[in-house]
């Protein structure tokens, strides 16, 4: 009996090791690990490691790094697209049934941008066209931290930019 408990732990332990193995390889090799698109793109229906531009978010997401080019701070892009009544990250996605915050997010405030959200949107390279994956990290199912800046990976390019291309982007693979 001791045997055949002993047998299962090390059956379950390898196994788990075979399953992070192949989450790392295709995390380095430039497919997303993650389940769900960012705002601006959508999973390709015939490919799920492939994103495909969201015409309707990405020209937000445009006009949100032309304002950041010429000269607007996140706050003032955020008034901005408040007063246009702009539907914020979160809403657009919600009522579209995906993302993250698909069954929490507020749907009684569909313009209220922030500044942090801005932010979040003009500093992400994956709307230069380059995938990051290992943000985050678990060594244990209980203990979740934020990956040291030189575990992230990135890849480039992987999926079309929404952006224009930035003075010192990187190129190639490359560790951030």
């Amino acid at each position: 009996m001791l045997y055949a408990r002993v047998t299962n732990e090390w059956y379950l332990r390898d196994c788990s090791r075979k399953q992070c193995a192949a989450y790392q390889v295709r995390g380095r090799s430039g497919k997303p690990t993650t389940n769900h698109a960012i705002y601006g793109y959508k999973k390709d229906p015939n490919d799920k490691h492939h994103w495909l531009i969201d015409e309707e978010a990405a020209a937000v997401v445009r006009r949100i790094y032309d304002l950041s080019i010429s000269g607007k701070g996140p706050c003032q892009i955020a008034d901005i697209l408040r007063n246009e009544k702009v539907e914020r990250p979160s809403y657009y996605l919600a009522k579209r049934g995906c993302g993250l915050a698909k069954n929490c997010a507020d749907m009684t405030r569909p313009y209220d941008w922030c500044s942090s959200t801005v932010s979040y949107i003009i500093e992400k390279p994956e709307y230069l066209g380059h995938t990051v994956n290992f943000r985050t990290y678990k060594e244990s199912k209980k203990l979740s931290s934020e990956n040291p800046r030189n575990g992230l990976y990135l890849k480039t390019p992987t999926k079309p930019s929404l952006t224009p291309r930035l003075g010192g982007s990187l190129k190639g693979s490359d560790r951030l």
